[in-house]
């Protein structure tokens, strides 16, 4: 008697240890994975608002070169070809260019609206700043009267110190949004979120917020509206937060992990937040194999060709003095175009065809490639020289192209460089026409995404890392279930009480069931899925096995082509295990023989049924299996009604049917 006792007493300790073991395990795994990931997020913020200023960069360089012009300053022809020029350049990037009097008036735009000229802007918010401070100035995304939202870029124009008026451009806030938002992308629901410095989302993939104040959107979620705060005030970090929404679908409230960043604007700033949820942060924990876009960057290709008119005239001295002056204007605008492409972080290049000599490197190259713009300029192989052994043929192809005019728009290649270590090039490019529409040329950027793609490497080492961990978290359960069920057994032969022996037998099938799927779990690649047909045939032999009813009873599985995650599997095996111990008990006395039948079949509805029948000698009349004080069955309606959510009924013709229905989880 003491050492039953003892055992009683074990058994409890055993098991309480081994939970609080496993659960220690999960947690700590499941903190350094979103903490991994939430590092990986604020390099995707970061790196989203360094190219979001440095779009802004280029135009302030490329707007305040203009400003500088005193035919610009004047709004004189000259002035407003050389704005046509500049619309014509950028075009992919701006919808119009303005020049705005000192008084707010509009003077000119590109491309040319005569109802426009004169009208009076001198109310709209931005124009005011300028007129202040006489400094450039960025306005919040506004909706356009063309029907798209945008955001204005104004410069001043100054003449001998005296404002003189402003020029601005009109950027559409998509065109920013494709090129360094929407293709921030984790896992099936992870995404970037954009709000202004006055708490305006300017970018969401909610469908309704971009354009509302941040107020009006987090009313229902305090955690929401202090991550956004912080942002407003231009602060970097990370936070956590409960939502019912992802995309354009409403979900059950989960949790979410958020890092932001602010994109510095001069004048103001905006916050990026990349955010994504914690199932799917944790779903390498359950065999997912996510594979995540650490970044993309949208490569703009940086390339202003000037076009200019032989201007006719009678007088072949007066034409001939025109060309030469616009001659020198046109080494005056490639300096200065040459300039604004120096302060890029990209290595610029123009090449002529079809020697393939380089034209222009800029001083990038060194940063970039590791080798100084004069070496690229007076060695043409040099590419050629430093192309890593695994490109060469690769390589050689796409040089074979570009020198016959056939220009790929972008292509990845590895370069050796000067320290002996190896550099990862992603190289954009652009074909330059003569006026015969004849190529000439080719220009480009030339980009190092050398830590880009260790960065990727390394998010796909920790995700398999993770797998593993789990793969073993599944192990040690199966073998701490197989402890506990020798126990039980252990417990079991033990003492000659007949009802304490079915009532251990009992436990230890339930212990089985639940072992058994993480043994399935343990030798599958997937470790969320459970193959169901595979696991009830499993379970009900190894029932079967513990009667020992000589082939008199047999059990037939019927579950073809369903796969079902764990959350559901669990409770479909303990109430299948209840049940099929019970009919073997009872069904089936004096020798009879019969059959059990388990069904598990799927709806289009998404919903299933779970049936499990026998052909035995079926329930006594006046039972009333919700007054029933079986373990058992209590079991099975508890299950089945607060796992499954679902409903359970049962049929007493023919034998005894149960009929359990619930909805199926979505994987």
């Amino acid at each position: 008697m003491i050492k039953i006792r003892k055992r009683h007493v074990l058994l409890p300790l055993v098991i309480g240890v081994f939970v609080y073991l496993l659960f220690s395990v999960y947690e700590e795994v499941k903190q350094r994975t979103i903490d991994d990931f939430n590092a990986q997020q604020m390099i995707l913020a970061k790196q989203a608002a360094q190219g979001i200023q440095s779009f802004f960069r280029h135009n302030y360089l490329a707007l305040t070169y203009l400003a500088g012009i005193d035919a610009v300053v004047l709004a004189n022809r000259q002035g407003n070809d050389l704005l046509t020029s500049f619309y014509s350049a950028h075009s992919d990037n701006i919808k119009a260019i303005t020049l705005i009097s000192a008084a707010g008036k509009i003077i000119h735009t590109v491309p040319f609206n005569l109802k426009a000229i004169g009208t009076d802007i001198s109310y709209q918010a931005h124009v005011q700043a300028i007129m202040r401070t006489h400094k450039p100035v960025i306005s919040d995304v506004f909706m356009a009267v063309q029907g798209y939202q945008a955001v204005a870029y104004h410069v001043p124009l100054l003449k001998d110190g005296i404002y003189q008026g402003s020029l601005g451009i009109l950027i559409p806030f998509n065109s920013l949004a494709q090129e360094y938002l929407m293709n921030i992308r984790i896992g099936m629901s992870g995404h970037a979120w954009v709000i202004s410095e006055k708490g305006v989302e300017l970018f969401c993939s909610i469908p309704g917020h971009s354009g509302k104040l941040i107020e009006e959107t987090t009313h229902d979620h305090p955690a929401i509206a202090g991550m956004a705060e912080r942002m407003m005030q231009g602060n970097s970090g990370t936070a956590q937060y409960r939502s019912d929404k992802t995309d354009s679908r409403k979900t059950d409230p989960s949790i979410n992990h958020a890092a932001f960043y602010p994109v510095d604007l001069g004048n103001t700033h905006w916050s990026i937040a990349v955010t994504t949820p914690e199932d799917e942060i944790l779903s390498t924990m359950k065999g997912f194999r996510n594979k995540m876009l650490v970044v993309i960057f949208l490569l703009s290709g940086v390339s202003i060709i000037y076009l200019f008119s032989a201007i006719r005239s009678w007088n072949i001295i007066r034409a001939e003095n025109k060309r030469k002056a616009a001659e020198l204007a046109l080494l005056k605008s490639d300096k200065k175009h040459r300039e604004i492409l120096e302060g890029l972080n990209d290595a610029a290049y123009r090449m002529a065809l079809p020697d393939g000599r380089y034209e222009y490197m800029s001083k990038s190259a060194r940063d970039v490639f590791g080798y100084e713009a004069e070496e690229w300029m007076t060695n043409p192989l040099l590419i050629q020289e430093i192309i890593h052994p695994d490109y060469t043929g690769y390589f050689a192809e796409k040089w074979t192209d570009l020198i016959n005019g056939r220009v790929p728009r972008t292509y990845e290649y590895k370069i050796i460089g000067p320290d002996g270590r190896d550099r990862l090039i992603l190289q954009s490019n652009t074909a330059v026409f003569d006026e015969g529409n004849h190529i000439i040329g080719i220009e480009g950027l030339c980009r190092d995404i050398t830590r880009q793609k260790e960065a990727e490497d390394q998010i796909k080492a920790a995700l398999k890392e993770k797998e593993t961990l789990l793969h073993e978290i599944h192990h040690r359960v199966k073998n701490n279930m197989a402890v506990i069920s020798s126990l039980l057994s252990l417990q079991m032969n033990s003492t000659d009480n007949i009802q304490t022996k079915e009532a251990l037998r009992d436990s230890q099938n339930r212990v089985q069931t639940m072992s058994l799927i993480h043994e399935s779990l343990y030798h599958l690649d997937d470790l969320a899925i459970v193959d169901i047909q595979g696991y009830l045939s499993k379970l009900g032999d190894t029932i079967l096995r513990g009667y020992a009813l000589d082939g008199r009873v047999l059990i037939q599985v019927e579950a073809e082509h369903t796969r079902m995650g764990v959350k559901q599997a669990s409770p479909i095996g303990l109430i299948a295990n209840e049940l099929i111990t019970n009919a073997l008990k009872y069904a089936f006395p004096d020798g009879r023989t019969g059959e059990i039948v388990v069904r598990l079949q799927s709806r289009k509805d998404n919903s299933a049924e779970l049936v499990i029948a026998d052909n035995g000698i079926g329930i006594p009349d006046g039972f009333n299996r919700l007054q029933s004080h079986s373990l058992g069955l209590k079991l099975v309606h508890s299950i089945a009604e607060q796992q499954l959510d679902g409903s359970i009924n049962l049929e007493k013709e023919q034998g005894t049917r149960w009929r359990i229905r619930f909805t199926i989880d979505e994987q």
